[in-house]
Parts: structure tokens; sequence; C-alpha cells
């Protein structure tokens, strides 16, 4: 037996919120196999579908754009996002492998010569990025 929660929220007719938790234990089985037994292979198979297309979106969401040194956005290229997502592994957390380093290095490189000046002259102590002195 599992416990799940849930919120029930409802606007009374007067206006006023009704907020309450509920809090039920239910049998999901103790793995896979027991819980194909309790609820049939088939329905067991079209959840793990619809909520691994829902992680798989988050996915796309995360890896499909890219912004510009003013931080407008683009979308990567189909062989680019394809790329990514077919490194995606269900259950496996996943962090970027570029270190801090590389993602500074690859942002300097979007910048135009003219930012990149000015982000130079900062670093040496010139003022910060955008200020007139």
């Amino acid at each position: 037996m599992q416990e799940v929660k849930a919120t029930v929220n409802q606007i009374q007719p007067d206006k006023t919120a009704f907020s309450k938790q509920v809090t039920i234990e239910y049998d999901f089985g103790k793995n896979l196999e027991e819980l194909a037994e309790l609820i049939g292979e088939e329905v067991t198979y079209n959840y793990a579908v619809s909520a691994l297309k829902v992680a798989l979106q988050g996915v796309i969401r995360r890896v499909s754009i890219t912004k510009d040194e003013k931080g407008f956005v683009s979308l990567l290229s189909p062989d680019e996002i394809d790329k990514a997502v077919e490194a995606w592994k269900p259950g496996e957390v996943t962090r970027s492998s570029s270190s801090k380093m590389e993602k500074m290095q690859a942002d300097f490189a979007k910048l135009s010569e003219d930012k990149q000046a000015e982000f130079l002259a900062f670093l040496k102590g010139g003022g910060v990025p955008g200020e007139d002195e």
C-alpha cells in the first residue's frame, strides 16, 4: 500500500475557498509484475508510456533552445534536438557535460566583438560592462 495525497479545491457559492487535503492508501503492488496483475498489462504499459511522454516533453523543452547575447531564444536544429533526445535515459538525472568554463567560453564566443572587448575590460578591472565611466 502506498499513501496518495490530493488537495480538493473548490469555490463556494459565497465565493469563499474550500480547500482540504485527502490522504488514502492504495495498492499499486510492490513491483511491476504485481502492478500488472492488479490493473492489467495493457493499462500498465499505457500509463508507463504516458508518463514517459511527459518526461520526454520536458527533456525536449530543456534541450531545444539556445539564447543569443541579448537573451533572445531560438530553436536548435532538428538534428541537434535529436542528438540530445537520443542521449536521454528515462529515470536518470543527467547534468550538462559542459563545465562552467566551457559554458562561459561558449557564451563568450556568441558575443559581438564589441561586447567581448567590453567584458575583457571588465575582467581587467576596467569597470562594470555596459556602464559609462
